[in-house]
């Protein structure tokens, strides 16, 4: 029982994780400061969601 709640814990934590990664990458949170982590993150987020990403100026 209790790898069972430890486990169901570890998924929901990665799946919180992803979900940050597709909003900070798709809504360019902090994106003045961190222009190269919101590429990356942006990037991550639009292939995650199955578009083709776009090339940034």
């Amino acid at each position: 029982m209790f790898l069972f709640v430890i486990a169901t814990v570890l998924i929901l934590l990665v799946a919180l994780c992803i979900g940050l990664i597709v909003v900070v990458g798709m809504q360019g949170y902090r994106r003045e400061e961190n222009k190269k982590l919101y590429r990356r993150l942006n990037r991550i987020a639009v292939r995650m969601n199955g578009d083709v990403p776009r090339d940034q100026p």
